[in-house]
């Protein structure tokens, strides 16, 4: 088997029932960079458990299964210190690693559900590297259900179908692409929640502290309460539209043209743009034929809201830019002249200090030109992050 690390690949070979190898291999030198050796946990009396043994200062345990029976729905709860993913792979599995002795992890396959614990004594904020849940679900399968409770970590989920998500974290970010689900209940108390390239019906999304993406939807029924953070949307947005900020900017681009919408944009302080047109306070639109509604409440910053957009481009590179105003004519050229002064900066880079300087000047002088013809052509509305 084999996994991915950044700039790591990581190679897995079972001699047998009872002698495990993990190498860790530099994936752009190719050069060997570390190993680790595991034997069968035959105390622990789980035949899936293995332990580091050549390590005089760390311990470590993995717990694997990589076939398991089919499963409908997946509960973790309650788990107090773990990253968790969940994604597409050949057959039912489950991967837990952890290396800190105050922590115990388990998991029961019955009645079609995977139910995965993790306790602790106390939790340990000096874990060098959190521990490590990884499940696979066969592609093409739907399930029925999926349930995280996690105290501390990230939660990420990719390329899944599911019918109810229901996901909190009280410290972590939480990461959903190309997910699809009929309802869902994600909840982080500190930590951004993104959503990118999903489609995603009876959405509500509730987070304390941080910013919420979503990058690329396919969205019927959505309601979010943001209190500190941003809030960028891109996609298409169906039905009820509600997004409710204490203290941030939202940004909304829907694909959709103004006529399919009703709107309503409340602003106690801050800035109000619709297309290209700017007021303070409130804003609104009525339009009785309309099957899809937005509704803006903000506190404390500005609520941007542009209709006709590409939203895969909308978000690119994390600007708050909108891909293209009404008249637009000029974004092509505006547009590939800001990449060429970055990627001019980039490949200078490469050849030291001076030749950064000297690529980052460049870079620069083909942004203000790019400015310069969004003032003089007015093509373009920019937020002035």
């Amino acid at each position: 088997g084999a996994g991915k690390k950044i700039g790591t690949w990581i190679g897995i070979v079972k001699v047998n029932s009872k002698n495990r190898y993990e190498f860790y291999i530099n994936d752009e030198t190719g050069e060997l960079i570390g190993r680790k050796d595991y034997e069968r946990d035959v105390y622990s009396g789980h035949e899936n458990n293995w332990c580091l043994v050549n390590s005089d200062t760390e311990s470590e345990i993995i717990i694997e299964d990589d076939s398991l029976k089919a499963f409908q729905k997946i509960k973790m709860d309650p788990l107090r210190v773990a990253n968790c993913e969940i994604v597409e792979g050949d057959g039912y599995g489950i991967y837990i690693k952890y290396s800190d002795v105050e922590l115990t992890f388990s998991y029961e396959n019955k009645d079609g559900m995977l139910s995965v614990t993790g306790k602790s004594s106390e939790i340990n904020n000096a874990i060098p590297d959190y521990p490590e849940i990884t499940i696979t679900i066969p592609k093409e399968v739907t399930m029925d259900s999926i349930t995280i409770q996690s105290a501390c970590g990230d939660v990420s989920i990719s390329g899944i179908k599911v019918g109810t998500l229901n996901l909190h974290t009280s410290t972590g970010d939480i990461k959903l692409n190309k997910t699809s689900y009929d309802s869902a209940k994600i909840n982080s108390d500190c930590g951004d929640v993104t959503i990118a390239e999903a489609t995603i019906k009876n959405t509500t999304l509730i987070t304390s502290t941080g910013d919420i993406t979503l990058d690329n939807v396919q969205s019927t029924k959505l309601e979010i309460q943001e209190g500190a953070g941003d809030v960028k949307a891109t996609g298409d947005f169906n039905g009820k539209n509600k997004i409710t900020v204490s203290t941030g900017d939202i940004l909304l681009g829907c694909q959709k043209d103004k006529n399919q919408y009703s709107y309503k944009i409340n602003c106690s302080v801050g800035d109000i743009t619709v297309g290209n047109v700017s007021t303070e306070e409130k804003a609104s639109y009525s339009n009785s034929s309309a099957k899809n509604q937005i509704e803006l409440i903000n506190d404390c910053g500005d609520c941007e809201v542009q209709f006709s957009v590409d939203p895969t481009k909308i978000l690119k590179n994390g600007s708050a830019s909108w891909s293209k105003s009404s008249s637009g004519s000029e974004y092509e050229d505006v547009y590939s002249a800001i990449n060429e002064g970055i990627q001019a900066g980039l490949e200078g880079f490469e050849y030291g200090m001076d030749g950064f300087k000297e690529g980052l000047q460049e870079g620069l002088d083909a942004m203000e030109d790019a400015l310069q013809e969004i003032t003089e052509s007015n093509s373009l509305h920019f937020r002035d992050n």
